[in-house]
């Protein structure tokens, strides 16, 4: 089938198994040769490499916790009231209080106005005060405007503050303090009794 005569008239297959090599195969039949493999990509120099992502292990700032044993009441500037208020935590006023007010602290405003007796361990006062004052700790403020009387134990006036009427120190301005009644005083000892029995007789 492949056999084809050169120009000397013999086979090409004969003449290539008499020099002992393997007769050549035709083009269609040939294996075709090794590809040779893609040179790598370029690398971008303008594009700096990726750094490692490392995962955030540092502690998140945690709120500090409310105290659940203290309240406060807030009186908004919009918000009339007309009557007294008590409260064992702390009461901040903005709007308009006709009526006592009791607390263990009392702050008012500089919006705020209050007609009647304020009675706290501690008092901020920036606003206008018609009444009499009570508190262990008060702060006039230079923005307060109080018409009335003051009894305290510790008492600052801010330059500016406007006060009119008495002030007076005590070291119970509450009134909480127990007092030793009359009765108690009247009693006498044991021995200074016997004495004036032997006296008398």
């Amino acid at each position: 089938m492949f056999n084809k005569k050169n120009q000397n008239g013999s086979n090409s297959s004969a003449q290539a198994s008499s020099n002992g090599s393997a007769p050549m195969a035709p083009p269609q039949m040939r294996k075709p040769s090794t590809i040779a493999p893609l040179p790598p990509k370029r690398k971008e120099a303008n594009i700096p490499a990726a750094a490692p992502q490392v995962a955030n292990t540092a502690p998140q700032a945690m709120a500090a916790p409310v105290p659940q044993n203290e309240s406060v009441t807030f009186i908004g500037n919009d918000i009339i009231v007309t009557g007294s208020l008590q409260s064992s935590g702390e009461i901040i006023i903005e709007g308009t209080i006709e009526g006592d007010v009791r607390a263990q602290k009392i702050v008012i405003k500089n919006n705020a106005n209050v007609t009647g007796e304020l009675a706290s361990e501690e008092l901020v006062i920036h606003g206008r005060v018609n009444g009499v004052v009570r508190g262990l700790k008060i702060l006039l403020a230079s923005d307060c405007i109080l018409n009335g009387d003051i009894l305290h134990e510790t008492l600052s006036i801010e330059s500016g503050a406007q006060f009119e009427g008495s002030c007076k120190r005590s070291d119970d301005p509450l009134g909480v303090k127990a007092k030793p009644s009359k009765k108690a005083k009247a009693i006498k000892p044991l021995a200074a009794v016997e004495e004036v029995m032997a006296a008398e007789e």
